[in-house]
């Protein structure tokens, strides 16, 4: 008797690791969509860093031109 409860609750176990388990699946592709959306604003952050930089060193050789030019 006790056998055949054992055997008739194993498929509902068997049953909610699999619910279980898409669940962590939902959750792990949301993560990891939440993750190539922080990617991409890290990658436009470095880009318009790179931009500044840029900008800063033209100004900067402009800046030592002209200091060049007084003398």
């Amino acid at each position: 008797m006790l056998e055949e409860r054992f055997l008739k609750v194993i498929p509902a176990v068997v049953f909610l690791f699999c619910v279980l388990e898409c669940f962590e699946l939902v959750l792990i592709i949301s993560d990891m969509n939440k993750t190539e959306k922080l990617e991409t604003e890290i990658r436009q952050n470095l880009k318009a860093l790179e931009n500044i930089t840029i900008l800063l060193n033209e100004h900067l050789e402009s800046m030592q031109h002209f200091e060049g030019e007084k003398n």
